[in-house]
């Protein structure tokens, strides 16, 4: 469709093992289409791990919430911190912690030019009792740290897409052993987390 193509004499939509879902013919419908793969999808297989991981965390609104999610999928979760928050927020950070989540660090203020790093060191051994062992940078998918290299899925949820556009790109770049960048604080992504 964004070629411009609106008619194809045959598509068909494939489960994982190969069972045909859904076939199209004629006038391509995107929405349709759309649907149908996302069905095909829901019944994948198990493939492996995922890693969750959220950017700007403690967010000033829905730190809570996204914890309640998280819990209620029995999901856990690494979440890059915004480290000059971490004090203000620190009953929100030992809930993290006590619930088997990871804090790591994502600067002190969302500067990626002067993340001060020893400070953010500093205050995550005084408020929680222990020492980040990861770092991304803001503005990048790179995990300085990591000790293996993971595809990164970055659906871009911080500019806001619909829900429904936000699942297709977290669904459609997942794979195994593949890290998914979110952000905490954004509305649709706490929307959509439960699908």
């Amino acid at each position: 469709f964004a070629l411009g193509v609106d008619r194809v004499p045959t598509t068909v939509v494939l489960a994982q093992d190969g069972e045909v879902r859904s076939v199209f013919g004629g006038v391509g419908r995107s929405e349709e289409l759309v649907d149908a793969i996302h069905a095909a999808m829901q019944d994948k297989p198990d493939a492996g791990t995922l890693y969750l991981t959220f950017d700007d965390f403690p967010s000033p609104q829905g730190g809570d919430e996204l914890l309640d999610v998280l819990r209620a999928a029995d999901v856990k979760a690494t979440f890059f911190c915004i480290c000059s928050h971490i004090e203000s927020q620190k009953k929100l950070m030992a809930r993290a912690l006590a619930e088997g989540h990871s804090l790591e660090c994502h600067s002190w203020d969302h500067d990626a030019s002067h993340p001060q790093l020893d400070r953010c060191k500093e205050v995550f051994r005084r408020v929680l009792g222990i020492e980040p062992t990861l770092y991304r940078a803001p503005g990048s998918e790179a995990i300085v740290g990591e000790s293996k290299h993971h595809p990164v899925v970055d659906p871009y949820d911080y500019l806001r897409p619909t829900k429904k556009e936000l699942l297709r790109r977290v669904l459609s770049g997942t794979r195994d052993s593949a890290i998914i960048q979110l952000h905490a604080g954004v509305a649709v992504t706490l929307e959509t987390l439960p699908e």
